[in-house]
């Protein structure tokens, strides 16, 4: 009697779909969780560039009109070293309050809808609001309830 060792090649071709669906679903959980980290990462770099705008109105009397990675701090610029993949732009600052405007340097570094990431402080309240790429307001759908 002839005995057989070893799976078909039917068996074989089953196990490699399988394990190839699978593996197509973890990518695409993977990159939407990265996205997710990205974006908070995102968040934590509008709140440390916050305070650091607080230090300076603190020391000069009024906020950082313009932001530079290097050189000395003066009335109207701040330096500010920015995490690698963000860009950091301030549309309006003067004594009682500024507008900051972040984003990634990548947009397939963030959700679609989490493009960009604005913090307003005016007369000492802090907000934030999100914007996709057509310059929407997306707020509610990524950030939590807190922060808006």
């Amino acid at each position: 009697m002839l005995r057989r060792s070893g799976f078909t090649l039917l068996e074989l071709v089953i196990t490699m779909a399988v394990v190839g669906v699978i593996s197509t679903l973890a990518l695409a959980g993977y990159h939407s969780y990265t996205q997710k980290a990205n974006f908070r990462a995102m968040v934590e770099e509008a709140s440390r560039f916050s305070l650091d705008q607080q230090e300076h109105r603190q020391q000069f009397g009024r906020f950082a009109s313009t932001v530079s990675q290097n050189g000395g701090a003066s009335a109207d610029q701040m330096v500010f070293q920015a995490r690698d993949g963000f860009s950091i732009q301030i549309n309006q600052a003067n004594f009682r309050e500024f507008e900051v405007e972040l984003q990634a340097t990548d947009a397939n570094l963030l959700p679609d809808q989490c493009q960009r990431l604005v913090l307003v402080n005016s007369q000492g309240f802090l907000r934030m609001e999100t914007k996709d790429a057509d310059l929407k307001d997306s707020s509610a759908n990524c950030l939590p309830r807190g922060h808006r």
